[in-house]
């Protein structure tokens, strides 16, 4: 996160546990950030594992934002602006709102969906995708 904010780019953490259930169940959406804004944002999902002996005092340290609830989604501007910060199944039209805002780029002009292929794997995909970005 520091490297993103130190290049002036926007970034969107994502803290997860790898044994969380809801954690899984956010997985396709953390992909489908990754399809939609992989070239203008840092995508950066970490585990909360990870935090443990961070600075919980500097502001460019994941572990700064972190409210002990998985899943969480974070997005800051270039400059290390929060727009979003909100924990649970965080809906991905509002985080794409969120890195529009910090980014300065429209949102997509399509949308996402999830294709399940069982309880445990699932994909997302581009409806109407036409254009990368």
């Amino acid at each position: 996160m520091e490297d993103s904010i130190n290049k002036g780019r926007a970034a969107v953490v994502v803290y997860y546990l790898d044994d969380s259930a809801a954690s899984k169940a956010y997985a396709p959406v953390v992909s489908g950030i990754k399809l939609l804004w992989s070239s203008a944002v840092d995508l950066l999902p970490l585990t909360t594992d990870e935090l443990a002996n961070q600075d919980k005092e500097n502001p460019k340290s994941p572990s700064y934002y972190w409210q002990g609830v998985v899943p969480q989604v974070l997005v800051i501007d270039k400059s290390g602006t929060v727009i979003l910060n909100k924990t649970g199944q965080v809906p991905i039209a509002e985080i794409n709102e969120a890195i529009s805002s910090a980014t300065g780029l429209e949102p997509p002009s399509f949308s996402i969906s999830i294709k399940s292929f069982n309880e445990y794997n699932s994909e997302p995909s581009k409806d109407g995708y036409t254009d990368p970005r």
